[in-house]
């Protein structure tokens, strides 16, 4: 059987994991919103959708998996509507997309920063850039060291203090210039005059394998950790 630190590990970091996501997705939905694009669909966590439903005109889906999602404003992609109250996205002028492309990560920064103190998250941030990558491609030896402190941080400190990490985190991580995540679509943004679509569609097919590896690497670690709490 499972045991009481491995149940309470998953759930303080899936809870910490679900408030990072949604946090990120609003963030994007809201700037999309404030900047005249118009929401199409919200699809909050991996996984079989559990809820579907429509809210105003904008499809929601809420996955089972706190982890990812995405969100499409109408004339983003080819199967796009086009609405006639507002400019379609793909027509919106070149600074608003950029804005709208980080304003998730964006949200997440602040947040850590009011949880955290502007140091704190700071400090967190600037380590936040490399730490995927080191966790990943060794995940039984750095990726178990950064587990651990994880573990330390929600069994020991305040729960407000393990979001905040987190939160910081995972804006990091956003960041990153890989065409999957959203640093890698701000970059896109500014190069796509210069591209073809199926030059975009090239980049971001590719640019997933990198994303894809990352994940198998931190699966890998979970499970081995994971494994040391249960029969530790």
């Amino acid at each position: 059987m499972p045991s009481v630190e491995s149940l309470e590990f998953v759930g303080k970091f899936s809870l910490c994991m679900a408030l990072a996501t949604t946090a990120h997705l609003l963030g994007t939905a809201a700037a999309g919103a404030l900047l005249g694009a118009r929401l199409e669909k919200v699809r909050l966590f991996f996984g079989r959708p559990l809820v579907t439903l429509t809210l105003n005109g904008v499809e929601l889906q809420v996955g089972f998996v706190p982890l990812g999602g995405s969100v499409q404003f109408q004339g983003m992609g080819p199967d796009s509507q086009s609405d006639l109250e507002r400019v379609p996205y793909r027509s919106l002028p070149l600074a608003k997309r950029l804005l709208i492309s980080v304003s998730g990560p964006v949200l997440l920064l602040l947040l850590g920063c009011l949880l955290l103190g502007v140091a704190g998250a700071g400090a967190s941030l600037s380590r936040g850039f490399a730490q995927p990558f080191l966790g990943a491609a060794a995940p039984l030896s750095t990726g178990q060291a950064l587990l651990q402190s994880l573990w330390l941080l929600l069994s020991q400190k305040s729960i407000s203090l393990a979001v905040g990490v987190v939160l910081v985190k995972a804006a990091a991580f956003n960041l990153l210039p890989l065409p999957a995540l959203n640093g890698g679509a701000f970059l896109l943004e500014l190069l796509g005059s210069r591209l073809s679509a199926g030059q975009i569609q090239k980049i971001q097919t590719i640019g997933l394998l990198p994303v894809m590896l990352l994940f198998v690497g931190w699966i890998a670690a979970f499970t081995v950790f994971l494994w040391g709490l249960v029969f530790s």
